[in-house]
């Protein structure tokens, strides 16, 4: 996505990155490739806590990614081998006992290559009272620079806080972590009703004002040093597409909108000037 490396310069640690996009418009699996890209291409040890799908559906993402960065990576298309995806994976779904063996291959190569980081997962109760000494302990165990957390907007309570206490609280309490540890957040986040509606129902989805698109508590927007917005329709999903929007927050000025293609089984990403 070379726009939006151009504008954000990349990932950097004591920043709070979150990324909003709709329900199943493939906000979780751009957090997987980062933690993907993070790990393996640039060896950074990774804190993930996947509440929503859970430990198992996204280890098996990773697993897809790094069977399509392993052996399509500088392929040309009619050697390119493709069939492997999350839901394979989980289901042992294989096409063939070729392929089987290739990504059992894959995903040793992933779990023991002296040269990726190591990714830690965190399976404990995601309370607003507790999940930061969770992360704490799994950053300072693993080493992580990057911790992931897929999403905040689902954090439970102990006590009988309400949605939105819980929700701000519990964005507030993660970015001052992030600064005093010094690692990078980074975490999906949903919008509320109204703006999809707005975006659903707009012929230039570049106008939309995304300001206070966030769902749960206004500090799901105003907490984050980064918001980048992202937007697809059915169709646009049904075509593999997606689009990031501009959304201006306290580190991230406005940019024009960017309109990328994508591959949601391996969680490929590629903007049209790439």
């Amino acid at each position: 996505l070379t726009e939006l490396n151009d504008h954000l310069g990349g990932i950097y640690t004591s920043m709070f990155y979150q990324i909003l996009a709709p329900a199943k418009a493939g906000k979780t699996k751009l957090c997987s490739r980062i933690c993907h890209t993070a790990s393996v291409v640039y060896g950074t040890n990774v804190t993930v806590w996947a509440q929503e799908g859970g430990m198992d559906a996204w280890s098996a993402q990773q697993r897809a990614i790094h069977f399509d960065y392993l052996y399509n990576t500088g392929v040309d298309i009619t050697e390119k081998k493709f069939g492997i995806s999350q839901d394979v994976i989980l289901k042992d779904k294989f096409p063939n006992d070729e392929m089987k063996q290739l990504e059992l291959s894959s995903k040793i190569d992933l779990a023991s290559n002296k040269n990726y980081g190591n990714v830690d997962y965190i399976d404990r109760p995601f309370e607003v009272e507790t999940f930061i000494d969770y992360i704490d302990t799994s950053v300072k165990e693993n080493g992580s620079q990057l911790v992931i957390i897929d999403y905040l907007q689902l954090i439970g309570t102990s006590t009988n806080k309400s949605e939105r206490e819980r929700i701000a609280e519990a964005y507030q309490k993660l970015l001052d972590y992030c600064k005093k540890a010094n690692i990078a957040v980074l975490t999906p986040a949903q919008y509320k009703q109204e703006v999809l509606t707005a975006l659903a129902s707009s012929s230039d989805t570049s106008n939309v004002d995304m300001r206070a698109s966030g769902g749960g508590s206004a500090e799901s927007i105003r907490t984050p040093d980064y918001n980048i917005a992202m937007w697809a329709s059915t169709q646009d999903l049904m075509n593999n597409i997606v689009k990031f929007l501009s959304m201006p927050c306290r580190m991230n000025a406005a940019f024009p909108e960017v309109k990328a293609h994508t591959d949601l089984s391996v969680c490929q990403f590629i903007s049209d000037n790439n």
